[in-house]
């Protein structure tokens, strides 16, 4: 007897169809992570932004308020100085007319009529972040002033100091004996021509540095309220509707600066701030 055995063939298998399963079980895994890769890149790059722009807005509002701070104690010093150089001029043409009225011999030096300054003034620079953001205002003529107005400002107060110097030199040597009428409001000083003659050369160099001193804050007064007057746009501009600034011009009148620009107003009739 012959025993048989009968064995059947292995089962095959589908290894290729195990590979495709197994492919698109990692593939999907692959896109998810892409996707959720892309959206946290997405969202961390949108919040980075945020926190740039913010970054920014609060550097530029720092620089803003620097600038001001530095204008405006150009603005003060040089319409002081402005004032005071006035002041010379009208009082030396009234004391010339009452000269003349009286038949007094009058010098004519208006450094004489000066008055004494407050102290010397602050040397002051802008940085070029500082000038920069003047710009981005878009004002050109205040972005044009700033590149050279600390250097101006300066300049007037090396000519201050040097008309310190030169009158205190010239106080030491000459004979300031005088009068004083109440009368009249002025000082008759008594000079032989020999005296005078010594102290020409004082007088008229102390004449000339106070030309150029009153020329200069003039100017400097002008354009450091232009150059004030534009950051304040730009403050308004940036920070909203509740923003209300006001300058004083150098014709006394007040600028009132808010976002929907500027308006002049006569002392006494300038609206009240608006807190809330």
């Amino acid at each position: 007897m012959v025993a048989v055995t009968v064995q059947a063939p292995p089962e095959p298998k589908d290894y290729g169809g195990m590979a495709i399963n197994g492919g698109i079980g990692v593939m999907g895994g692959v896109i998810g992570a892409l996707v959720g890769a892309w959206a946290a890149y997405h969202f961390g790059l949108k919040a980075s932004r945020e926190a740039i722009n913010r970054a920014e807005s609060a550097r530029d509002r720092q620089l803003r308020f620097s600038v001001v701070q530095k204008l405006n104690k150009i603005y003060s010093a040089q319409k002081e100085i402005r004032i005071s150089c006035d002041e010379a001029v009208h009082r030396l043409a009234a004391a010339k007319e009452r000269a003349a009225r009286e038949g007094l011999n009058f010098l004519d030096h208006l450094s004489m009529e000066l008055r004494p300054f407050a102290p010397s003034l602050i040397r002051l620079s802008f940085s070029p972040d500082e000038v920069a953001q003047v710009g981005k205002g878009g004002d050109l003529e205040a972005l044009a002033i700033m590149m050279m107005l600390d250097d101006r400002h300066n300049t007037t107060a090396a000519l201050l100091d040097e008309f310190r110097g030169l009158k205190a030199e010239f106080e030491a040597v000459a004979h300031r004996d005088g009068e004083f009428d109440p009368n009249r409001g002025y000082m008759q000083f008594r000079w032989s021509p020999e005296e005078y003659a010594k102290y020409r050369p004082y007088l008229f160099k102390m004449d000339s540095l106070t030309t150029a001193i009153h020329k200069h804050s003039a100017l400097d007064e002008q354009d450091a309220y232009k150059a004030t007057l534009a950051v304040a746009k730009a403050t308004a501009k940036a920070d909203g509707p509740k923003v209300d600034i006001r300058i004083t011009a150098p014709d006394g009148r007040i600028a009132r600066v808010t976002p929907g620009g500027v308006e002049l107003f006569n002392a006494g009739e300038v609206p009240p701030l608006v807190t809330s």
